[in-house]
């Protein structure tokens, strides 16, 4: 037995952990449910009380767990059934989780709960360190000398800069659409952090992050299917998706370089470059034959970040005189880097798009 219920309740349950499970092929949970299914663990005032007791000892038992699942890829039966029934933690292979969410017990909590602290950069400073103004200037002086953002960092820019400056955020959403969910992230996470979010403020950056959550896993899923993998299958996969979940529920879009023109990284070109071309998250099925990185995968964003460096100086000349065209190495023009080739291709906004070592 892999989990017991005692288990499941001490290292997710009690933490209220917004969690995504994988089955045994066997089981009937994996017949029946999504291969990779999001929610919390549901336990009642009582269920929970009976658990901190059983969690003081060394008792392992199986048995149901009611779960309710929060992307809404189940019917309403078995969005029922879960809550009602639950699933046997003996039918579970895997779970999976962002280790910054629900760091509290809020069975045990006597006053008004809260969601986690958001992520704050540790800094050897004094308690007088104001992050939010070291981040509004910084990002002042870029901008002032020519430097571009990626939306990430202007997204957090904004958020920011509307709390240090009490401004609307209605306003400031109607002129940055295609930014609006990341920068009212941002807001509600600094409001948080200076203990001046409402319930509702509270409730809806919760609902941000578990959309981002969906998102990802959808990727995933889209993936999936492109390398040709069916359910069926899926066990052939598992130790490449055990060992990219926490990747992916961890991943930010990631600056790649640090010029005037930056090149960055989101959810989508991470997933397409980690399937197909790291050794230890490669789907196999129609990916099986593509060209593989010889770099452990811990080693493959600083790889990139090298490889472009290299070319760092070439980039920057052709965005500053060549805007609105995709920057490529390809073909002969593949950057060399310690005995390899890459093949580059970065698309006009600067989103690495290609990036693989060439056969």
């Amino acid at each position: 037995m892999k989990y017991s219920i005692e288990k499941i309740y001490k290292d997710y349950g009690q933490f209220d952990k917004i969690v995504t499970l994988s089955f045994f092929q066997e089981s009937p949970s994996f017949n029946e449910y999504p291969d990779l299914m999001t929610g919390t663990f549901l336990y009642s005032p009582k269920e929970s009380a009976q658990m901190e007791e059983m969690i003081q000892t060394d008792i392992s038992t199986k048995g149901q767990i009611r779960f309710k699942e929060v992307l809404n890829e189940v019917n309403k039966d078995q969005k029922r059934n879960l809550i009602r029934n639950g699933i046997n933690c003996d039918e579970i292979s895997n779970i999976f989780f962002l280790p910054e969410l629900n760091q509290e017990n809020e069975y045990k909590s006597k006053g008004t709960r809260k969601l986690p602290k958001p992520n704050i950069i540790e800094i050897d400073v004094d308690d007088n360190f104001d992050y939010d103004s070291m981040l509004l200037n910084l990002n002042e002086r870029k901008l002032s000398s020519g430097y571009i953002l990626i939306p990430e960092e202007t997204a957090e820019n904004i958020g920011t800069k509307l709390i240090c400056e009490n401004k609307d955020i209605e306003e400031i959403e109607k002129e940055n659409e295609e930014l609006k969910v990341p920068i009212k992230k941002h807001y509600l996470k600094n409001k948080l952090r200076r203990k001046k979010a409402t319930e509702k403020e509270e409730k809806e950056l919760r609902k941000i992050e578990s959309d981002e959550i969906a998102y990802k896993i959808s990727l995933l899923r889209t993936e999936i299917q492109k390398a040709g993998i069916s359910i069926k299958n899926f066990e052939k996969i598992r130790p490449q998706i055990e060992t990219l979940i926490p990747l992916l529920l961890e991943f930010k879009e990631k600056r790649l370089t640090h010029g005037k023109f930056p090149i960055w990284l989101n959810y989508e070109r991470f997933l397409h470059i980690f399937l197909e071309h790291v050794n230890e998250t490669n789907l196999g099925g129609n990916f099986r034959d593509k060209s593989r990185f010889q770099y452990l995968i811990d080693d493959i964003f600083r790889l990139i970040e090298i490889v472009l460096d290299s070319i760092e100086e070439e980039i920057q000349k052709h965005y500053t005189e060549k805007t609105g065209k995709n920057f490529k190495r390809h073909g002969e023009m593949a950057v060399a880097y310690k005995g390899d080739y890459y093949v580059i291709d970065i698309n006009p906004e600067g989103l690495l798009m290609t990036f693989y070592k060439r056969k």
